[in-house]
């Protein structure tokens, strides 16, 4: 599973496509089931986490899904 994937990354290897993938794909999936805003908190913050990670714009596609997620959850951040 995605979560399987994120959790199993050793931090040092978190620059790789199949690492973002998933947690692009877990985003995407928490958004679809945000319908009552509550899991908002949850999103917003992963993705400042994302953010702040030295391989950020590794993968620009993946980069911009996540953008767009944060666009559609808390607004431009």
């Amino acid at each position: 599973t995605f979560r399987t994937i994120v959790a199993s990354t050793a931090p040092e290897d978190r620059s790789g496509r199949a690492y973002w993938h998933a947690s692009m794909r877990m985003l995407e999936v928490l958004n679809r089931q945000n319908a009552d805003d509550s899991r908002t908190p949850a999103i917003a913050r992963e993705i400042r986490r994302l953010r702040l990670q030295p391989s950020w714009r590794a993968h620009p596609d993946i980069c911009e899904r996540i953008d767009a997620i944060a666009s559609d959850v808390v607004g431009s951040d």
